[in-house]
């Protein structure tokens, strides 16, 4: 896979955890 693939899917995942901890937070 190429750099920037697996940057774009690194960025996808972090942003659906944060989603969801912000949602168990709340």
């Amino acid at each position: 896979l190429e750099a920037a693939l697996i940057y774009w899917l690194f960025c996808l995942v972090l942003e659906a955890v944060q989603k969801r901890v912000e949602r168990i937070l709340n």
